[in-house]
């Protein structure tokens, strides 16, 4: 197949998590990051596709260390033969590092993918909030380019960082300002 070039797609992230389902035995994951745009929109603009990693954990066993996913040989995180074949890989993450509004589980966006894989993506809106959160550039191009697409509502970003309750001391006055930054 070879390197990947260009944007990020749908069927990349298939074809990750269905090396992911081998390599671990599970089938259903939840894909954070910025390329979970890809749940809610087939062609969200360029800006919001040019990560190469893709933020996994399994649905089913959130705390579980994705030990069989990361060997260099077998595996499919960055460094391992499928990154360099691919030029994309896994990156497993705990959803306990990510900043979410109260309810994000409810509006997780399942997309049933070949061999009875599923990737519940998290809301685009969601995402933000945890992009917003680091508030690095990478991260408010993003969300800037979401807005400006119609993918992510400013409002929406108002009304849920006020349920957002993992947040660390400081990032609430981050989202807020990046927000007004955005905005306006």
């Amino acid at each position: 197949m070879g390197l990947k070039q260009g944007p990020m797609s749908l069927a990349d992230i298939e074809l990750l998590l269905i090396e992911a389902a081998k390599l671990s035995n599970h089938r259903n994951f939840v894909i954070a990051g910025s390329l979970s745009v890809l749940g809610a929109v087939m062609r969200p603009p360029l800006d919001m596709l040019i990560s190469r990693d893709v933020d996994i954990y399994t649905k089913l066993d959130p705390g579980r260390v994705f030990i069989e996913i990361a060997d260099s040989k077998t595996g499919i995180t960055e460094g391992s033969k499928f990154h360099l074949k691919h030029g994309f890989y896994a990156d497993p993450i705990s959803p306990k590092i990510l900043s979410l509004p109260d309810g994000w589980g409810a509006r997780l966006i399942p997309v049933t993918l070949a061999q009875g894989v599923v990737a519940n993506f998290i809301e685009p809106n969601d995402v933000a909030i945890a992009k917003l959160a680091r508030s690095e550039e990478n991260d408010i191009r993003w969300v800037r380019a979401g807005v400006k697409a119609g993918i992510i509502q400013l409002d929406v970003l108002e009304a849920r960082v006020k349920t957002t309750h993992n947040i660390l001391k400081g990032e609430l006055k981050k989202i807020r300002s990046s927000i007004r930054a955005i905005a306006g």
